[in-house]
């Protein structure tokens, strides 16, 4: 077998480092753009005691804005299509409602678990049942913001060029990570929490190499912040929204009901999870495999 020549070596060299540079570019270019927005308003990111639709959509819009203008950039200097990066494929519509499906029906699985065994409980307010289902639109809007932007920061641009550099794996596991870590900084996060948001990101992983794009973890992911929040009415991280269609008080244990954190500080939210992970792994079926997972 021979060896590789000093030319090819050079050129896969100088390959992986415009792949590093690229990578360090596109972090670099949405820390700075946050960066921009809590010097000029250093209240933009705190978040209320209970959280409006208004706010959640200007706050999560503008973060938005802020990935897909960073990733059409980094489309833009790899001459591609900014849908190149985990966005093509087929039949993304069906994908995100197929997510979407069985992400409320994991999250009642949870919620039932909860609730059966006395560590929360769910009730409706005539009061305010009528503006909550009014707002319903709003705020499937806003947590599919919240969705799409987190799945392409994490499994998107990096997720693509990281498989180039280290396969598909690998980086699937240290996004997986640092997407625990992200969510550190929410004041109402706990052990549990971080425990199942790297699980989250395991699943997504497992939807996206299967499924040949981001959209059936972006259905999941909407529908799974969306029911916790607005359908159940129960904290998400500790952060609690208004008009909610339930009103949930958790009971008991904390380590059991999750406390002010919500059900995902829950001990149940972990088998769930991982019962979520073996559907996922057993069940999807992925169209061909998109750039993601075949560069």
């Amino acid at each position: 077998m021979s060896l590789p020549t000093e030319p090819k070596m050079q050129k896969s060299a100088i390959g992986l480092i415009r792949l590093l540079a690229g990578v360090m570019l596109f972090a670099a270019l949405i820390a700075g753009a946050v960066f921009a927005v809590s010097r000029a308003s250093p209240h933009f990111f705190q978040v209320p005691t209970e959280v409006s639709a208004s706010f959640a959509l200007k706050r999560e819009g503008l973060l938005c804005a802020v990935v897909l203008l960073a990733t059409f950039a980094m489309a833009w200097i790899e001459r591609r299509s900014i849908w190149y990066f985990g966005l093509a494929g087929e039949r993304n519509g069906l994908k995100f409602v197929q997510g979407a499906i069985t992400g409320i029906a994991f999250l009642s699985v949870l919620i039932a678990c909860l609730a059966t065994t006395n560590h929360l409980s769910l009730h409706a307010e005539s009061s305010s049942f009528s503006l909550a289902l009014r707002r319903t639109p709003l705020w499937v809007l806003c947590f599919f913001i919240v969705a799409l932007t987190e799945e392409v920061v994490f499994r998107g641009y990096l997720q693509t060029m990281g498989t180039r550099l280290v396969g598909f794996w690998p980086m699937a596991a240290v996004l997986s990570l640092f997407f625990g870590m992200v969510h550190l900084r929410n004041d109402g996060e706990a052990a549990i929490g971080i425990i199942v948001v790297v699980l989250g990101g395991a699943l997504f992983s497992v939807a996206l190499k299967r499924t040949g794009s981001l959209w059936w973890g972006i259905g999941f992911h909407t529908a799974w912040d969306w029911g916790q929040s607005f359908l159940f009415g129960t904290r998400d991280s500790g952060i609690l929204i208004q008009d909610r269609l339930l009103q949930s008080t958790p009971l008991g244990s904390k380590f059991w009901s999750g406390g002010a954190i919500g059900p995902e500080g829950s001990a149940f939210v972990i088998p769930v999870f991982i019962l979520a992970l073996c559907f996922a792994i057993f069940t999807l079926r992925g169209d061909r495999p998109g750039p993601a997972i075949a560069a």
